[in-house]
């Protein structure tokens, strides 16, 4: 099958077929994922409304307690296998043949089963300790941790199937699964909390979760048939790579929580407690909403990446195509979210957070660096060089830390976001510097380009809503997003065959 067959994409008018239908896939399969991460989204919105209007906030406080910390269990105890496999399936799958993949895919299932249950029963066996830190030893939810444990089983295992379809590369099933499992969660949630209230949290929380992986094994299966291995040495000394890669991920994820939980620290020690939740919803605004657009990079690039990336020449053109897209996709999106932002936050919360406005604004050129870091980020893993990974990702964090806290308390919210834009640009040119020199990965000049012109577009909308305090700013604004539009779709058209399409749709 030929890469046109498989993508669906026609041709495009003097566009080189490779170019285009690599391109075309990659803002496909964006469109899909992020498509579906937003319906997701919705559907959250609309439980966790219902939710907050049956249980209140302190059972909405329990609810994001008790899932926080199944999380936290779940991330120590599933041994990273859930990223790892990704890459790992995806090598094998693309130089070996369906028997032995079959029989990688075996051994995974066994490896994540076996975490599954190992950490469900150390969530029974620590449970008077986790409820002593979680809550300060004031009340006893002991009971509620234990029947909460299988949890850690359903995370562990959905983790693992996931996996298996981001390998295969089915990000169509990945899409349906995941708004299947959106519409579960609510079906599967709200009974509860209706009818029993806060009594009907650890049930909830059972049965959504339940279901979720449910979802994920049907899907998994119609992949890769369902197969365990017996336990032996070369079972274990197989699973070793796994765990080696999953254990850097582990330290990541650490490195990250020291991070979120030193800023909110230092913050408080300037400021209020109050100015502290708003740099946290500020910072969580801006990355969740815009983010959708990078949503398909684990699930396509990750394992696309995997597969090539022996091969200099390839791995460096899907590096750079996939930054391009992420650059260029993601530049009228920020514009445009960064002129709502007055009215999205009180539609989402309460006017009350107005003033986390202006700390987005400044953090929105942020978003525009990590279209370039995200893509590269995944060089040190599928190259599975370990220690470079756990650098840049110390450095980095260290950077937010000190950056965050710095300029929060020079400038205050708005500094908290001056910092992150400052973070995200330090972090892309000791990228770029890091991975020319140790895997001699190049970023194309007509790249920069691209990141010069949108971005000078993106700090243009910044001063505008942050220095003109009224209307007028509308109309200059409404141009940048004009002009930042007509530059994306000018890319489209040329790269993906876009133009095309849209003239046999709608010229009939």
């Amino acid at each position: 099958m030929d890469e046109k067959s498989k993508t669906g994409l026609p041709d495009g008018e003097n566009i080189p077929q490779k170019k285009s239908t690599t391109y075309g896939q990659i803002v496909k399969y964006t469109g899909i994922l992020g498509g579906t991460q937003a319906l997701t989204m919705a559907v959250s919105l609309v439980r966790n409304k219902l939710a907050t209007v049956f249980l209140g906030a302190v059972g909405m406080g329990l609810v994001a307690l008790y899932q926080s910390l199944m999380a936290f269990v779940a991330n120590i105890t599933n041994l990273g296998l859930a990223m790892s496999a990704v890459k790992h399936v995806s090598d094998t799958q693309e130089h070996c043949s369906s028997e032995e993949t079959n029989r990688y895919v075996a051994m995974v299932r066994t490896w994540v089963l076996a975490t599954a249950v190992g950490g469900t029963l150390l969530c029974v066996l620590l449970a008077p300790v986790l409820n002593y830190f979680s809550f300060s030893g004031k009340e006893d939810h002991t009971l509620d941790i234990v029947f909460l444990a299988p949890m850690i089983g359903f995370l562990a295992v959905t983790g693992g199937e996931l996996a298996l379809l981001k390998a295969a590369r089915r990000l169509k099933w990945i899409a349906w699964a995941s708004l299947l499992c959106g519409g579960l969660t609510l079906l599967t949630t709200i009974p509860f909390y209706y009818f029993f209230r806060e009594q009907g949290i650890v049930a909830a929380l059972l049965c959504s979760t339940f279901a979720v992986m449910c979802v994920y094994i049907y899907y998994a299966r119609r992949v890769y048939p369902w197969q365990l291995l017996k336990p032996s040495p070369h079972l274990w000394q197989q699973g070793m790579g796994l765990v080696r890669l999953g254990m850097a991920f582990i330290l990541s994820s650490i490195f990250a929580s020291l991070a979120e939980w030193v800023i909110p620290v230092a913050i408080l020690r300037h400021a209020s407690l109050e100015e502290v939740a708003f740099f946290k919803m500020g910072f969580s605004l801006m990355v969740t909403y815009p983010g959708m657009v990078f949503v398909a990079l684990e699930a396509d690039y990750y394992p696309r990446l995997s597969a090539v990336h022996q091969d200099l020449k390839e791995m460096t053109a899907s590096v750079n195509q996939q930054i391009e897209v992420c650059v260029m996709l993601i530049a009228p999106v920020l514009i445009a979210f960064m002129l709502a932002l007055p009215v999205v936050v009180p539609l989402l919360y309460t006017r009350e957070f107005l003033p986390i406005v202006d700390m987005a604004v400044c953090a929105g050129i942020y978003m525009l660096f990590r279209g370039v870091t995200l893509p590269l980020a995944y060089l040190p893993l599928v190259k599975s060089d370990l220690k470079i990974y756990l650098l840049v990702e110390l450095l980095y964090n260290l950077f937010f830390v000190a950056l965050v806290v710095g300029c929060f308390v020079l400038w205050g919210l708005p500094g908290g976001g001056l910092a992150l834009s400052l973070t995200g640009l330090l972090d892309m040119l000791m990228l770029l510097t890091l991975y020319r020199m140790r895997y001699g990965f190049v970023l194309r000049r007509s790249i920069v380009g691209n990141i010069l012109v949108q971005g000078g577009l993106i700090l243009a909308t910044t001063l505008l809503c942050y220095l003109v305090d009224s209307p007028v700013r509308y109309l200059p604004a409404a141009l940048v997003w004009l002009a930042s539009a007509a530059y994306t779709f000018g890319f489209l058209k040329k790269n993906t065959g876009l133009w095309l399409r849209l003239k046999n749709r709608f010229g009939k």
